[in-house]
């Protein structure tokens, strides 16, 4: 499933390219917000493309149309340049190819196909959306319905003499609109009352508290807003005075139910716009009566008496469901793949640019660098929810065969963050801004956690790994232990790679460097493909790797034996290489680090060690969901305590009120309304021994040291590590 959806996106176009004339149609949808509702309605949508070849799946910048008329002339020309540009990657080789039918969705693609008539201009137009109308082309209904919304509370709850709305209208047209909609549908006989929570917090949360027990309340939150009125929206959670009914689909598992919009009925109506289908345009298809069957006991609801065509979610919900899972991944996968067209396009750009200037050639290279820097920490972010989700999972009572397709996902997922880490690595390097750190470690232990960390890929090639010390090799150096287990590692996986059987062997040993100093030599040797001297002598460049065939038997980015040479070299070191083709390979490493006295610490545990948090209370700053539900799900067997805020502001306001009686902070640093960093130091101005731990995918060893020099107690990178999370829960507390 994974390889399918992501070999869709790029090439769904390839298997008809000896065809001529070929008719198409595109579906443009919004570029992913990392909500509930993108993840289904994408998955449902790329599952259906894949058995429909002439169909294109394009994206929009999210914040198009809420700032179109704040664009100038040059920055929509790069928008619509990326469109053209992703069409014409999809279609390279098709000359001929039309396209009869553009079905924009969402509120966003909807106004940028709108305002750009040069776009595909003899497609006919359809616009899946709500609240608006365009200015030529056919709008298919996808509204919800307040009608409907009141005829589902009326047959679940018979006796209802008054519904409550709660809408955080902040007076633009749109919410306006929404709620006049809901006033002018009023049934005969119920009392109706609305509360604005936008503008009246406190006054909203004091009349939905005095209100009558029972009575249902229709709830409409965009995200958005709930960072306005929190208070609001954490009481609407947790309260169990209210049935509480929504209109948005993602939000039915924690309320009651609700007449909701389906993602995958959106999808399904693209689809069959996209393939030629007339659906009718006053006829709604894509709204549900859902019903949370959780709630249903709660509020004596009898699941007999649902109106017809009512659905049931939340059966049997578990955060453990493999099919979500394997939907969170694919999400993040298509944004990475979304990320990664972006790059090139990106660097196309740079690319002519530095044709036109290269006596800027220096500057352009640095602006590269920073891009592939700034792109790495980005993609880090959905990766926090792949691994996250993957790590969770992984400890959870799953039948054998589930097991094993957590552990290869996570094995992947794996893989996927260190080619990122490579690309994040190539870039301070290339840029002279990779700092060593100065250290005492063991050459010992990192060889040995190395030789661990790669004995399962050794192993599934049935391939023997050993290691080899010399009877006179004395231990302790001076150096920057993480990167010089990357060097090993790095050769150890490339030996691997090229090894179809046999061995691989790591021999570590010391060699003089003058009378009174002796230095490093690692040296791994395999028995694999061997290279030619034409390849020995690229194999250090980047992006560099053996023959086609090879790559495409093992894959990889060509980076990890450049960053190799590159450390080595940084360390004032020298790299060789001994190899004959179908005779293996020898590379020798030698380092002159100085020597260092180990310090006895306590070994920290190797396995997963879940600490016993219970009475203990954390705070956690996080304003993106799917990160929130991953932390989350990784406390829940520590039985730890914990409140969740969605900005920094937030996360001082709950310190304030609750007196600082946290045991600790976990903080995201890019966050709305007041960032990670200014939140800290405000809480740490008042409750200075209040511990405060960084969350970022800023990992870097300087980046690292900025933050706790910032005021932050520890840092914790994302993608987010279970062990260490732990170790640092574990230590905090215990000190606390």
């Amino acid at each position: 499933m994974m390889l399918r959806l992501f070999v869709l996106l790029f090439f769904f176009s390839v298997s008809t390219s000896a065809k001529q004339a070929e008719d198409y149609s595109v579906i443009l949808v919004n570029s992913f917000n990392e909500s509930d509702f993108e993840v289904k309605m994408m998955y449902r949508l790329m599952t259906q493309v894949s058995a429909t070849e002439n169909i294109l799946v394009l994206t929009v910048p999210a914040y198009y149309a809420d700032s179109v008329e704040d664009f100038g002339p040059d920055v929509k020309k790069t928008i619509l340049d990326n469109f053209n540009y992703q069409l014409q990657t999809l279609l390279s080789d098709k000359q001929t190819a039309s396209f009869s039918r553009l079905i924009a969705i969402g509120r966003h693609a909807s106004v940028f196909v709108d305002t750009n008539p040069s776009i595909l201009p003899n497609a006919e137009r359809f616009f899946l959306h709500i609240d608006w109308s365009p200015r030529s082309g056919t709008l298919v209904r996808s509204d919800y319905e307040p009608e409907l919304s009141y005829s589902q509370i009326l047959n679940a709850l018979p006796d209802t003499k008054e519904i409550l709305l709660v809408h955080g209208n902040l007076g633009l047209e749109q919410d306006d609109g929404l709620v006049q909609n809901f006033v002018s549908q009023v049934p005969p006989g119920i009392d109706f009352r609305y509360f604005n929570p936008a503008q009246f917090p406190e006054q909203t949360l004091t009349a939905l508290r005095n209100s009558e027990a029972g009575t249902p309340i229709i709830y409409i939150n965009y995200k958005f807003y709930e960072r306005n009125w929190e208070t609001v929206h954490n009481w609407l959670t947790t309260q169990t005075r209210h049935p509480v009914f929504t209109i948005f689909a993602h939000n039915v598992s924690r309320y009651a139910g609700g007449a909701v919009v389906v993602p995958e009925r959106i999808a399904d109506a693209a689809i069959a716009l996209a393939v030629g289908k007339q659906l009718p345009v006053h006829q709604n298809n894509v709204v549900s009566q859902q019903f949370n069957a959780q709630q249903l006991d709660r509020w004596d609801i009898d699941e007999d008496a649902l109106p017809p065509g009512a659905e049931l979610v939340n059966k049997e919900p578990s955060v453990y469901s493999l099919e979500v899972v394997l939907v969170i991944v694919s999400f993040f996968l298509l944004i990475i793949i979304v990320m990664t067209i972006f790059m090139l396009y990106r660097a196309h750009l740079h690319n002519k640019d530095m044709a036109r200037a290269l006596v800027d050639a220096d500057s352009a290279n640095r602006s590269k660098s920073e891009f592939l820097a700034n792109m790495s920490h980005e993609i880090r972010t959905p990766m926090n929810g792949v691994l996250g989700t993957l790590q969770v999972l992984e400890r959870a009572d799953l039948t054998s065969q589930t097991k094993e397709r957590v552990s290869k996902a996570l094995f992947s997922a794996k893989h996927l963050l260190t080619i990122i880490n490579d690309i994040l690595d190539y870039s301070k390097i290339e840029a002279n801004k990779l700092e060593l750190e100065e250290q005492p470690f063991s050459l010992l232990e990192i060889t040995e956690s190395a030789v661990s960390d790669l004995k399962a890929l050794a192993q599934s090639k049935d391939l023997k790994l050993a290691m080899e010390v010399e009877n006179s090799f004395q231990d302790g150096w001076l150096g920057d232990s993480v990167r010089v287990k990357q060097i090993i590692v790095n050769l150890v996986s490339n030996a691997v790679k090229f090894t179809e059987s046999g061995s691989v062997t790591i021999r570590l040993s010391l060699a003089p460097v003058s009378m009174h100093q002796e230095q490093i030599v690692i040296e791994v040797t395999d028995t694999g493909i061997g290279m030619s001297k034409t390849m020995q002598s690229k194999i250090f460049e980047r992006f560099s790797q053996a023959d086609a065939s090879s790559t495409r038997k093992v894959g990889g980015t060509g980076l990890g034996m450049a960053i190799t040479h590159s450390l080595v070299a940084i360390m004032h070191g020298r790299l060789s290489l001994e190899s004959a083709e179908q005779q293996g390979t020898r590379v020798t490493v030698e380092l002159p680090l100085p020597r260092a006295e180990l310090a006895r610490e306590t070994e920290l545990p190797s396995s997963l060690t879940v600490p016993d948090l219970t009475g203990k209370c954390v705070l956690i700053a996080e304003d993106n969901m799917i990160n929130q539900t991953i932390i989350e799900s990784m406390l829940e067997s520590t039985n730890v305590s914990f409140d969740i805020v969605e900005n920094g502001q937030l996360a001082l306001d709950t310190v304030n009120r609750k007196k600082g009686s946290f045991d600790l902070i976990l903080m995201d640093i890019q966050m709305p309304v007041m960032d990670g960093v200014q939140a800290c130091k405000e809480i740490k101005a008042q409750f200075p021994n209040l511990p405060v731990i960084a969350l970022t995918a800023d990992v870097m060893a300087d980046e690292v040291r900025k933050y706790l020099q910032l005021g932050f107690d520890e840092h914790i990178g994302k993608p987010i590590d279970m062990n260490q999370l732990y170790s640092v829960l574990a230590k905090i507390c215990s000190s606390h």
